[in-house]
């Protein structure tokens, strides 16, 4: 913890020293049409902090879940993955990732992470024993008016996106969690955050290997929901994976679990498809295997009663990073 925290300070130190030079002029207006440009619909964070849940439980070679509970006027976020280390750091305070897609990452730690920006100004870090925050508002503050006159900064010169603070949390974080707490700079963007992780959808399963729960507690509607998914049984079919897996939905009042039966199968990734100019953009140029797998759905259980469809194919879906986007077909 003390290695963390020596490192969040010489972290916050060089960016102070460099904010008021033309590299940090550079730098600010580019954090700013960055989070302004880098996505259109805000709620898009969440599925970068999904992927994120995901290396990260990767990293720790265990299952785990990915939480978000809803306030009114707060987004709290936290996994049980591998804990922030320096790298974690080094990449959450700048703009650079050190996770390759060609061994598996899928997220970008520190480059997908600003993307919350686009709903807050605030948000808290709680990993690893250490808390601290980003927190455009704080640099206006009385605490940190020695800090300014230090670096002969106005508190608009500060890199805050990218500029830490060490804080006390308010409460108590288990050692193996990672926690997020994303302050809401309008209220109203609750409703669309809202609306957003009501439709994630249970297919989610098809590219998550780690993350085998998806926690949901909306503490303004006093409502919850639980997306859990287990593979039933799997076989290996020339070489092709097959599975049968079972999503279960379960809310308040009622539980709902839809079959899938999954075919996976990993292939190189065609010289062409490397070169392809959406591959390049993705940054996954350097990517040389890639698993495709494509979703039957079975049948539905509903209150222990199940219900199967006449036809055998309800729909499919296909996920990968070949560049391929899910698709649904529609096929009865």
């Amino acid at each position: 913890m003390g290695d963390l925290r020596g490192k969040l300070l010489e972290i916050r130190e060089y960016w102070l020293a460099i904010a008021k030079s033309r590299a940090g002029e550079s730098l600010r207006n580019v954090l700013d049409l960055f989070v302004e440009l880098m996505y259109i619909e805000p709620s898009h964070f969440i599925l970068e902090f999904l992927q994120n849940a995901e290396d990260a439980l990767m990293e720790a070679g265990r299952r785990g879940y990915f939480k978000i509970e809803l306030y009114e006027d707060r987004l709290v976020i936290s996994n049980n993955g591998k804990p922030f280390d320096e790298n974690d750091l080094d990449c959450l305070c700048g703009i650079k990732s050190s996770k390759k897609p060609s061994l598996s990452y899928k997220g970008f730690i520190g480059i997908g992470w600003k993307s919350v920006y686009k709903i807050s100004d605030h948000v808290e870090v709680h990993s690893n024993g250490v808390a601290f925050e980003f927190n455009k508002n704080y640099w206006r503050s009385p605490e940190a008016l020695n800090i300014l006159e230090k670096y002969n900064l106005k508190p608009e010169e500060v890199l805050w996106w990218i500029t830490p603070i060490l804080i006390q949390p308010a409460e108590t974080v288990s050692e193996n969690e990672t926690r997020f707490v994303i302050h809401l700079t309008d209220k109203h963007k609750y409703q669309d955050i809202a609306r957003a992780i009501e439709e994630l959808s249970p297919t989610l399963f098809l590219f998550l290997d780690y993350v085998g729960e998806i926690i949901i507690i909306d503490h303004v509607k006093g409502d919850s929901k639980t997306i859990k998914w287990s593979t039933l049984s799997e076989e290996l079919f020339q070489d092709i994976k097959v599975k049968r897996v079972v999503v279960t939905i379960s809310r308040k009042d009622s539980t709902t679990s839809h079959k899938f039966l999954v075919f996976k199968k990993e292939y190189i990734v065609p010289e062409d498809v490397k070169k392809d100019p959406v591959t390049i953009k993705a940054k996954r140029s350097d990517v040389t295997k890639r698993e495709v797998a494509v979703a039957f759905l079975l049948c539905t259980i509903t209150a222990g009663e199940e219900v199967c469809p006449i036809e055998e194919v309800k729909f499919w879906s296909m996920y990968s990073f070949l560049p391929l986007h899910e698709v649904r077909t529609g096929l009865k």
